[in-house]
């Protein structure tokens, strides 16, 4: 059989064997009288229930595939439910903790906390940025006006440019949350204005022509939520409290001291009159934009952040309050050791003396007796220098005992800024808000590093790129108004580190002066046998004290 038949063979007995089979089995039972009429019919008949099969099949894989497709749509959705409710979980959590926090230690609020506010405000609502603006009430020179302004102190991640941006009072809206306002009419007594503060809100940005953008114009929406406290943190609010206090504990002290007659009974101790606390206020302002995202800001959350807001600044005010307290207390305990610091530092000083002498002798006699005076000067100096180092390290505690003070007087933020720049430390270890030095980054340098840092500094030599603040002239500059006598009257123990301040800068002056008029004597030596005038020298690269 050739193959072709072979071929038609076997797709006869696998396609129309089987059917006609059938169909011929039910022609046999039913016995038509024209059996291709019936034939014919059967065939139609079973084509058609074949169609339907298939049709049903496609129907069922059909419906399958959409379940499938609604079980996968479903559970994204849920998905996406869940996300949804766990963000608003952890919005809701932010925020609630916080206030809870606030509201369990009222006293303990630290400025690094606005910061903590300004992230939680973006995470409760949803918000692209958020930062906290600071009013300068001295003002910045606008042409030939001056006008208070706002600057900007806190920022949320990825806002950390508004840090940078400065808004003048008249300009955009943020200023109606920072300046009480006229009820409206029907409101409150005729006439009458607000006492407080409210919040500013813009539903949509592009609808108020007010509105100042620091970069490009976006759709979005933007609240301002004042944050005004009254803060009495001073450094004469502190002192008026500690003299208050060192004058009852020495009253105290006289009374319990004075002897009391067979049957006497000594007279209870008065309570100690508390003077007032002068408050200056403080205008702070939350900021808070959905710039970027076309979406609104929830009222009822600006709300919950309205209260978030009032919490943080009465707790900064009571906070600040403690602080003048605490603070009292601290100096009030070094006020009463006055007497025994000053006779301690006598002891180490006479103590230090006598082995610096020991130490000059030999060093002086290591020199030899045709040394220049000038040298023999400067190794005096350092010996001096290195001498009020060593008093200055075994007098550390009664710096450490400052740390826990929110404030200090002026003249001990002066020596200390001015020792950590003649030690080599940065503005950036220094300054603190408006870059000028601060208590709360220079206390963060006081530990025993410091103070043995002190000790090994070398003041001798070469100083190249130093920095303006690090350079002698301002550092001298820095003292300029004061004395040891001044520095003891701030803190007994201040007088050793201003001592080894002014020793310091007297040995390095030496130094430098001695070291510059080798190099114009060698140019005079040098012009002398060239015959020819001196010419000037540039102590650009020798020394950065070299002026």
């Amino acid at each position: 059989m050739a193959g072709a038949e072979r071929d038609s063979v076997k797709y006869l007995k696998e396609h129309v064997g089987p059917i006609l089979a059938k169909a011929l089995a039910a022609m046999a039972v039913a016995n038509p009288p024209d059996a291709i009429d019936y034939l014919g019919q059967w065939l139609k008949v079973y084509v058609e229930r074949e169609e339907a099969k298939v049709l049903q099949e496609q129907e069922a894989a059909a419906l399958k595939k959409a379940r499938e497709e609604l079980k996968i749509e479903t559970d994204r959705i849920q998905q996406i439910e869940a996300e949804i409710a766990a963000k608003k979980d952890a919005q809701d959590k932010a925020v609630q903790e916080l206030l809870e926090k606030l509201e369990a230690e009222p006293e303990s609020f630290e400025d690094s906390m606005w910061k903590t506010v300004v992230e939680a405000a973006k995470t409760y609502v949803g918000a692209t940025g958020a930062y906290i603006g600071l009013v300068d009430e001295e003002g910045i020179m606008v042409g030939d006006d001056k006008k208070k302004a706002l600057r900007y102190t806190y920022a949320s991640e990825g806002e950390e440019t508004m840090l940078n941006e400065v808004l003048v009072q008249g300009t955009g809206v943020t200023w109606a949350a920072l300046e009480p306002q006229v009820p409206a009419e029907g409101e409150g007594e005729e006439g009458a204005a607000d006492t407080e503060c409210k919040p500013k809100y813009v539903p949509d940005v592009t609808d108020e022509d007010a509105v100042h953008f620091f970069r490009l114009t976006r759709l979005g929406s933007f609240a301002a939520m004042p944050l005004i406290y009254n803060t009495s943190l001073s450094e004469d609010a502190i002192s008026a409290l500690r003299d208050a206090k060192v004058a009852h504990e020495k009253e105290r002290l006289r009374r319990e001291a004075e002897p009391l007659a067979e049957g006497q009974e000594r007279e209870p101790m008065p309570d100690m009159e508390t003077p007032p606390m002068k408050a200056q206020q403080v205008r702070m302002v939350l900021c808070i934009d959905t710039l970027g995202q076309n979406s609104k800001l929830a009222p009822e959350r600006l709300a919950v952040l309205e209260k978030l807001c009032k919490t943080a600044s009465r707790c900064k005010q009571q906070s600040e309050e403690a602080a003048v307290r605490n603070s009292a207390d601290v100096l009030v305990g070094i006020e009463m050791q006055r007497e025994e610091t000053a006779q301690e530092m006598q002891a180490t000083l006479a103590q230090e003396e006598q082995e610096m002498d020991e130490e000059l002798k030999q060093a002086l006699d290591s020199l030899g007796d045709d040394t220049v005076a000038d040298k023999q000067k400067a190794v005096r100096l350092e010996k001096a220098f290195k001498m009020h180092g060593k008093m200055l390290e075994k007098m550390q505690q009664h710096f450490l005992a400052l740390k826990p003070l929110s404030l200090v007087a002026a003249p001990i933020l002066q020596v200390l800024t001015a020792s950590a720049y003649f030690m080599g430390y940065t503005p950036d270890h220094v300054t603190g808000r408006g870059n000028k030095p601060g208590w709360e980054m220079v206390k963060k340098l006081l530990d025993a590093d410091f103070f043995a840092k002190a000790v090994a500094l070398n003041v001798r030599g070469p100083r190249l790129n130093l920095l303006p603040e690090q350079k002698l002239a301002s550092i001298e500059a820095m003292l300029a108004d004061l004395d040891a006598q001044k520095a003891a009257l701030a803190l007994p123990a201040l007088e050793a580190m201003f001592m080894w301040l002014e020793k310091g800068i007297e040995c390095r002056k030496h130094d430098v002066n001695m070291r510059k008029a080798e190099l114009e004597e060698a140019e005079r030596r040098r012009a002398e046998e060239a015959e020819t005038e001196p010419q000037p020298i540039d102590f650009t690269g020798v020394d950065d004290d070299m002026e």
